[in-house]
């Protein structure tokens, strides 16, 4: 795959969430009030909740707190946060996850891909661990594709350094728009 068509693909993904129409899944005001009080446990930290739309959900995590420069081996305060959001997520079986890393553009790009996608199954891991299906997790490296600060300064690439956790009723709705 061609950079260019990484980067189409990357800007394609949607990240959202659409629980209304599953009765077996807490309703999104539920699972936004549980996903809340996690992170309110998590001060100190750098997640966020983003919610796009009325119905999203995305969860994104420091990638500072997760891994050290250069690796994709968890931290051991990784572990406690993910112990946490898999609380959540192992109460809604149902859902789908799509696990996006994402890297500033220190590196190469060939390296920043790798690394972010290796990233993005190391997150992965630790939720299949604690019993969250396996086929309902996705796994992508966005490498340096999708910065959401500038990567000129120290603060703007830490920003852009994050794992990002997608949650969706439907698989395809993780998919491209």
């Amino acid at each position: 795959m061609t950079a260019k068509t990484s980067r189409l693909l990357s800007a394609a993904v949607a990240c959202f969430l659409s629980l209304t129409a599953c009765a077996s899944i807490k309703s999104v005001k539920e699972i936004r009030g549980q996903i809340a009080q996690i992170f309110d446990q998590l001060k100190g930290h750098d997640e966020r909740i983003t919610n796009a739309e009325k119905n999203i959900i995305e969860l994104t995590l420091s990638d500072d707190t997760l891994f050290k420069t250069n690796s994709a081996v968890l931290s051991e305060t990784a572990s406690v946060q993910l112990k946490k959001i898999t609380k959540v997520l192992d109460n809604n079986p149902g859902v789908y996850l799509l696990i996006g890393g994402h890297t500033d553009n220190t590196g190469s790009e060939e390296h920043n891909m790798k690394l972010s996608k290796a990233r993005a199954d190391a997150v992965a891991e630790a939720i299949r661990s604690s019993g969250f299906p396996a086929d309902h997790i996705m796994t992508v490296g966005y490498g340096e594709s999708q910065p959401i600060a500038g990567n000129t300064t120290e603060e703007g690439r830490g920003l852009n350094r994050r794992v990002t956790i997608s949650i969706a009723e439907k698989k395809e709705d993780l998919v491209a728009k």
